[in-house]
């Protein structure tokens, strides 16, 4: 039996759904807390959200604190460390 082209979620030959297809276009596997509802139980949501605003505070002052520490790096190799830095938080 062949699969209608138009549905939604037929699956390509790699075995992949049209929405996973879209969804991996469109950044990976990143979610929003409002995509995931009902997926997620309530300690899952508050972990994720609390995460979420930890990074949010965290990164910007790990990115600061980086930059005024002086490293025996070059000036582009410093503010990289600091940008890994923030990214990593």
């Amino acid at each position: 039996m062949r699969a209608n082209a138009s549905d939604a979620r037929t699956a390509s030959p790699s075995g992949r759904t049209a929405d996973s297809a879209t969804r991996s276009w469109r950044g990976g596997t990143y979610r929003t807390l409002d995509e995931q509802e009902g997926k997620l139980s309530p300690a899952e949501q508050r972990f994720e959200r609390r995460r979420r605003t930890v990074g949010l505070v965290l990164g910007p002052i790990v990115l600061a604190a980086m930059l005024l520490i002086p490293f025996d790096l070059d000036g582009n190799q410093h503010r990289l460390l600091a940008i890994l830095g923030f990214v990593v938080v």
